[in-house]
């Protein structure tokens, strides 16, 4: 059986001992084991209705945790002592009445409260105004993302890759990025450029005419979505549609193990010869063929205009 741990990510597969008809599903719902009993319940915090419930090993399955940014939270960021240095009125925290409450809480990203003020002489000296005045003994602070787990955030957003067209938006100064190299850059401000490569240190991006690039960090950055691609027959009647498929190669869509040469073409009725086949017609030829380069067996619509 998969030993499972406070802390883990878990997926419920099926509902928990006790659920009731009409109340809401919690089957497919993704939470925090925050502690697991002596008689193997596991309890399970979900973020999203700050709530929990109790489930068997047989209700839950382990998530991964390989597309998580946000950071780990150990002891060591635990804060007892009011003078503190991370103590800051007004910050974020998350609170308890034990380290290993609040520690649970931070791991499964709870609900945070904003520190109102510090009373040294009370038994629990962390106030917090929104909760009537409640304080707490225990404060771990809600620590903010790396600039490399925010960059790994916003590419999986905008689904960014190599190859990709991106706008240069705006300036940056040299403590923006973790590389220290950077240009002058204020020309290309409003320029589009293709992404080269990304790494930890910020985005390369071409220049317009590839002559050179430059690192970007990724808020100076916007997606350039390309508007798709249309294609249409060929038309044998036009001289210039008949020159392109004159004795070129293709083959059939996803297939790379048989190349054929078109060998005849007949105007009139719009065919396409094949060595294995009779005949193709240009419609035919465009929805279930393509060049052997990809590019699809079919003219571009703005090659017409």
């Amino acid at each position: 059986m998969r030993q499972f741990k406070i802390g883990d990510k878990v997926r419920i597969i099926s509902e928990y001992p006790g659920f009731i008809e009409g109340r809401e599903p919690t089957v497919g719902k993704v939470g925090i084991i925050q502690d697991i009993d002596c008689d193997r319940s596991i309890k399970v915090y979900f973020k999203d209705i700050n709530n929990f419930w109790f489930y068997c090993f047989s209700n839950i399955e382990l998530v991964g945790n390989e597309s998580e940014t946000s950071p780990k939270y150990t002891y060591d960021d635990v804060i007892i002592d009011p003078n503190d240095p991370r103590v800051e009125i007004g910050a974020k925290y998350w609170v308890g009445k034990t380290p290993t409450e609040v520690l649970l809480n931070a791991r499964a990203e709870a609900v945070t409260i904003i520190l109102s003020y510090v009373d040294e002489t009370l038994f629990a000296p962390f106030v917090a105004s929104a909760l009537d005045g409640e304080g707490f003994s225990c404060l771990i602070r809600k620590k903010e993302p790396t600039y490399e787990e925010r960059q790994a955030e916003w590419i999986k957003m905008n689904g960014i890759k190599v190859g990709d067209k991106v706008k240069i938006l705006k300036e940056f100064s040299s403590k923006d990025l973790i590389c220290e190299f950077f240009p002058d850059i204020k020309d290309l401000v409003g320029t589009i450029g293709e992404i080269k490569e990304i790494t930890d240190a910020g985005i390369q991006v071409y220049t317009e005419n590839k002559s050179n690039w430059w690192y970007w960090p990724y808020d100076c950055l916007e997606k350039v979505e390309e508007p798709e691609k249309k294609y249409v027959p060929f038309d044998l009647n036009n001289e210039k549609d008949r020159a392109k498929l004159r004795g070129a190669w293709v083959r059939i869509k996803g297939s790379r193990r048989l190349e054929q040469q078109i060998v005849a073409l007949a105007i009139n009725t719009q065919l396409v010869f094949l060595p294995d086949v009779v005949s193709v017609e240009t419609k035919e030829l465009l929805e279930g063929y393509e060049f052997i380069d990809g590019t699809p067996c079919g003219k571009l619509v703005e090659d017409e205009e």
